[in-house]
């Protein structure tokens, strides 16, 4: 989690002073939740969630997005990371958009929840976009705010040496116990979507949300950059489409790349492959079902060292319904949007 957990780190030296009472089991679990802090850390500053089918989650990141398709469209995402490993990340995200009748504009909602180790992110934000139409596409104006809340879960527990019984809860000064802290979040996108091509551009974080706690330590989220694009080919075979994407992030400091292909059979089906530079590549596969939901399925394949401590990968799930929007419809009728 990045600078999110900088403020943790001093607490390292506290926490040491108690190995001597830990039996061998705790010992190593403490040691696999500052390994798995000090990782995400070094390999991106985690404090935003990682996904891998980005290309069916633009909104979460871009509030540009909104409403930019003329149709209700609702996205819902699971994923784990790193299986196997105690303490890794579990997000799960929620987004909805749609045009405003009669009007240039978008609305949308993003509520996610993101758990690591000892802590527990929630988010909800409501999204505006300005939809602009152009020749080369429709260019979408957004921004997005609400409220991040950051919840620590502090508590630690001595085991005795034997390993019998339930163990003593113990306190240190320095660190957080189950601690609760709200701040108000704002981001800002643009986003141009047409039939053959997307492109956006967009800011999460831009007052970089602080929190401060009880104990004397406070921490904030860092401001994140993205930049993303993505272009249809058509194959000399109708039925199928190329679909190739870029996704790049940074926080300023680190920056993480990632490409993607997507072959589509009939705009029904698709596969795939991701890879994301020093970390990990994907398989990817999808459907629209009769109802048309859309489902995809994505498995990373870790490339980082944190492959030492989990041979489980992780493993993201995306449910998606997307319906047209034609307010000129006698009541009764509508469309739908298959990718």
């Amino acid at each position: 989690m990045g600078k999110l957990f900088l403020f943790i780190l001093p607490f390292c030296i506290s926490i040491l002073r108690y190995l001597k009472v830990c039996n061998k089991v705790i010992m190593r679990k403490i040691v696999l939740v500052l390994t798995l802090i000090l990782a995400v850390s070094s390999a991106y500053a985690q404090q935003e969630p990682q996904f891998s089918q980005n290309m069916f989650n633009h909104l979460t990141v871009n509030p540009g997005y909104a409403g930019s398709n003329d149709a209700i469209c609702a996205t819902l995402f699971f994923r784990q990371q790193w299986m196997g490993l105690e303490g890794a990340p579990t997000t799960e995200v929620l987004s909805a958009s749609t045009p405003m009748k009669g009007t240039n504009f978008g609305v949308g909602i993003i509520i996610m929840q993101d758990q690591i180790g000892f802590s527990d992110n929630k988010l909800i934000n409501l999204a505006f976009s300005y939809q602009l139409e152009t020749d080369i596409g429709k260019f979408g104006f957004g921004l997005s705010g609400g409220l991040f809340n950051h919840y620590l879960d502090g508590d630690w527990m001595v085991i005795p040496e034997d390993g019998q019984g339930e163990g003593n809860a113990f306190s240190d000064p320095l660190i957080p116990n189950a601690e609760s802290v709200m701040a108000l979040d704002l981001n800002f996108g643009v986003f141009l979507n047409s039939d053959n091509y997307y492109f956006g551009i967009s800011s999460t974080h831009i007052n970089n949300p602080s929190f401060d706690y009880n104990k004397n330590a406070s921490s904030f989220l860092a401001r994140h950059y993205y930049v993303t694009g993505g272009y249809v080919i058509q194959l000399p075979n109708p039925n199928f489409e190329l679909t190739p994407s870029i996704f790049i992030k940074s926080d300023g400091t680190s920056s993480q790349f990632e490409f993607n292909a997507l072959a589509l059979y009939k705009k029904l089906y698709w596969g795939g492959v991701s890879y994301r530079l020093g970390d990990a590549y994907s398989a990817m596969f999808g459907m629209e079902l009769a109802n048309r939901i859309k489902f995809g399925i994505a498995y990373d394949f870790t490339t980082s060292e944190m492959a030492t401590f989990n041979s489980g990968g992780s493993i993201e799930i995306m449910l998606g319904y997307c319906f047209n929007v034609n307010f000129s419809m006698r009541p009764g009728e509508q469309g739908t949007v298959r990718f």
